[in-house]
């Protein structure tokens, strides 16, 4: 019946990412390719399979969030050099006499050069930075 309606007897419909299906595919392919052969260590190597497939997904999670945590942690680190660079510059030549404080080097690592931006903005006003 399922079959004259173009759907199979796991309704895909409701899961979300193709890969999910692909796995859910296997999955009852394997298990019923083991209920056809009756084996008492189906079962096992069924969990192992299951087993195996968690900790691929584990392993792909832990690298994607890594991948994240690098471009983050590389993000702000260049935003430092140069925002510290900006400031050297800014104080050595045009002798603009902004500190090196935690005021002015946080906006500068979470921003960059927006944030170096407004610091001199505000000292050029005459705002105490």
């Amino acid at each position: 019946m399922h079959a004259l309606r173009g759907e199979s007897f796991l309704s895909l419909s409701t899961v979300s990412h193709p890969h999910t299906t692909v796995f859910y595919c296997l999955f009852f392919y394997i298990k019923a390719m083991f209920a056809l052969l009756d084996v008492a260590w189906a079962s096992s190597l069924l969990i192992e399979l299951m087993v195996f497939a968690a900790a691929c997904v584990v392993i792909f999670v832990i690298f994607k969030l890594g991948k994240l945590l690098f471009k983050v942690v590389f993000g702000i680190l260049a935003n430092s050099l140069l925002g510290v660079a900006i400031i050297f510059v800014a104080d050595s030549v045009l002798q603009m006499g902004i500190p090196y404080t935690v005021q002015t080097l946080v906006p500068t690592a979470i921003f960059g050069i927006p944030g170096i931006g407004t610091i001199i903005l505000l000292k050029l006003l005459g705002v105490p930075v």
